[in-house]
């Protein structure tokens, strides 16, 4: 088991849409691609108004996240829906993507 922890630093003022779309697009379109959505957080903004966007998934193998990533990432009803979000600007400055392997103390083996 893996789990993958990206975070998105997010537009200045667009954290509430950016959530908002999470919650009623991605992340049920995740789950019905096969998705392990452990949790999603916020971080309040920094000094620049940037806020992050923060979530925690589980995969069972590196190769199940690559087939299930590459099968949501050429679905239909996602390709459309970046296309509308990016009508207004970016809603993402930048992601980090870290793939993390649980010790065998941690609970989580």
């Amino acid at each position: 088991m893996i789990f993958e922890l990206r975070s998105y630093q997010v537009a200045p003022g667009r954290l509430a849409e950016l959530v908002d779309n999470a919650e009623r697009f991605a992340v049920p379109l995740q789950q019905a691609n096969g998705f392990d959505v452990v949790g999603c957080w916020t971080r309040d903004p920094d000094e620049d108004d940037h806020a992050d966007f923060v979530y925690l998934l589980r995969w069972e193998s590196q190769l199940a996240r690559q087939e299930h990533w590459q099968r949501f990432l050429s679905d239909t009803r996602w390709t459309e829906r970046q296309a509308d979000t990016g009508a207004n600007g970016p809603l993402v400055v930048s992601e980090t993507v870290q793939i993390l392997h649980p010790t065998r103390f941690s609970g989580l083996t």
